[in-house]
């Protein structure tokens, strides 16, 4: 998705059953960690989640009670990215 609303309408709409979300920190319009929110609630459930961002002064604890979450900082290479969506999704 684009955007939070294109996000939310997704998964209303019943076409998005994400197993995680992954999002960028600085969004246009609102923080990617209040649409990890968003979206989780709208699911009814914690999905995993990986933010992503290159500021280097946001970290763990500025993840505003997100739990189930992991902090990457841009660049992310793709074996760490694909490492985190194992362990965050692993039974």
């Amino acid at each position: 998705a684009r955007s939070r609303a294109e996000a939310l309408a997704l998964v209303e709409g019943g076409a998005a059953q994400p197993d995680v979300i992954i999002s960028d920190l600085r969004l246009r319009q609102f923080p990617g960690t209040r649409v990890i929110g968003d979206v989780r609630e709208m699911l009814g459930r914690e999905v995993p989640a990986i933010l992503l961002t290159g500021d280097t002064s946001f970290t763990e604890n500025d993840l505003d009670g997100l739990t189930c979450c992991r902090l990457l900082y841009k660049p992310v290479e793709f074996d760490l990215l694909n490492r985190a969506i194992a362990e965050l999704t692993a039974p």
